[in-house]
């Protein structure tokens, strides 16, 4: 099994790497970006039960990965590990 856990700064708390890669898009020419949050993304496999699992993963960010005062988390369990999923990835220079 797969968690997939997405840990964020809260949206109410000034994130200073978010606002200074928001500024550089912006003076890159990406105007339309008004908002950024820079986060973290995680994929950790696990063995056990889903509901066990689930409760591991929430103990694992309570414990260590998140700090509740400043983040908040979400994460899905992946029961189907074996299952491919595509991505899209350019090079430099296109």
């Amino acid at each position: 099994m797969k968690a997939i856990i997405t840990i964020m700064p809260k949206r109410e708390r000034l994130h200073a790497e978010s606002e200074g890669l928001r500024q550089q898009l912006r003076g890159l020419g990406f105007e339309e970006v008004q908002g950024l949050r820079l986060g973290r993304h995680l994929e950790v496999d696990l063995t056990g039960a889903q509901g066990d699992v689930r409760e591991l993963v929430a103990a694992m960010c309570e414990e260590l990965l998140v700090n509740e005062l400043t983040e908040e988390v979400s994460f899905v369990i992946d029961a189907d590990s074996h299952r491919q999923v595509a991505a899209h990835s350019e090079g430099a220079g296109g």
